[in-house]
């Protein structure tokens, strides 16, 4: 795959969804990823608890395997440790 060119930058769209904290409907949020190369959602936070600690695991795995650009490396710093369950307190 041939380096990004300045007009690939030129051409890249990004959008900010005020209307609510996310689409309620799916096939918004899908037409949005479909049109957008970015979409950002003020006011949307990760949790720290309430969600299943072997599927995030896995889901760390699978993105640190795909190539690294900025925005994948800055989610994933902002991930737990893969298999600290992310529970840094207990440790």
């Amino acid at each position: 795959m041939p380096a990004p060119s300045g007009i690939d930058a030129t051409l890249k769209l990004e959008a900010v969804y005020l209307s609510a904290p996310i689409p309620r409907n799916l096939a918004v949020l899908t037409a949005m990823g479909a049109i957008f190369d970015k979409v950002y959602f003020p006011g949307v936070y990760l949790p720290k608890e309430g969600f299943d600690v072997g599927e995030l695991d896995k889901e760390i795995t699978r993105l640190k395997a795909l190539p690294q650009d900025y925005d994948r490396q800055l989610l994933l710093e902002l991930s737990p440790k893969v298999g600290d369950g992310g529970d840094q307190a207990a440790a």
